[in-house]
């Protein structure tokens, strides 16, 4: 039962946090070897990379990471993870944030974790009156470790936009959830932020 609670709660937190930003968030994949000790040892050295595919908002896409990464910091949530944007020095493949903007629906996981690697994806134009759609996924390796999909709101104007830096946010707190649900109280050890 408590396995069912917690990932009721996950799934509720998304609809809420969507709720206040407008934004439309798929519920969150959780794989089993998300562990939230594992954030500090991610970003440890000089915080998690975070990578961008497309143009949003006619910023290239290291631009857009050095735009977006400090607005994906949630002050007063835990867990705290530091985020920057990913430099050629970055271990290829090794752990960091993807922000896939406006990829086709049939991009997979894997193929938005392999931007870590140095592959880029194909971007889409979204129609007129759509709003703009992101993959977001915390990888390691190549490999998912959380993601969801979200549709931002509409009349976000730019990278300054404060409705778009909140969006950031709650991607953020999807990603980055306190524990676990996949982990039953045993596998759970040192996993929970509140334990």
């Amino acid at each position: 039962m408590k396995r069912l609670s917690a990932a009721f709660a996950v799934l509720l937190t998304g609809g809420v946090l969507a709720g206040c930003t407008a934004i439309t968030m798929d519920p969150v994949t959780i794989e089993p070897s998300y562990k939230v000790s594992d954030l500090w040892w991610a970003g440890k050295d000089d915080g998690l990379p975070l990578s961008v595919n497309g143009a949003p908002y006619g910023l290239s896409s290291e631009e857009a990471a050095a735009s977006f990464a400090d607005h994906m910091r949630v002050p007063g949530y835990a867990p705290q993870v530091e985020i920057r944007p990913r430099t050629s020095a970055d271990e290829r493949g090794g752990w960091g944030v993807v922000l896939a903007f406006d990829t086709p629906e049939s991009t997979a996981a894997s193929e938005v974790c392999g931007m870590t690697r140095g592959h880029d994806l194909e971007s889409v134009s979204a129609a007129d009156g759509q709003s703009r759609r992101i993959f977001a996924a915390y990888c390691r390796g190549g490999s998912r470790v959380t993601s969801t999909r979200v549709s931002l709101p509409e009349g976000i104007e730019g990278p300054d936009d404060p409705q778009l830096h909140r969006s950031l946010q709650d991607i953020s707190r999807a990603l980055f959830p306190r524990n676990n649900p996949n982990l039953d109280d045993r596998d759970n050890q040192g996993n929970d932020w509140n334990s």
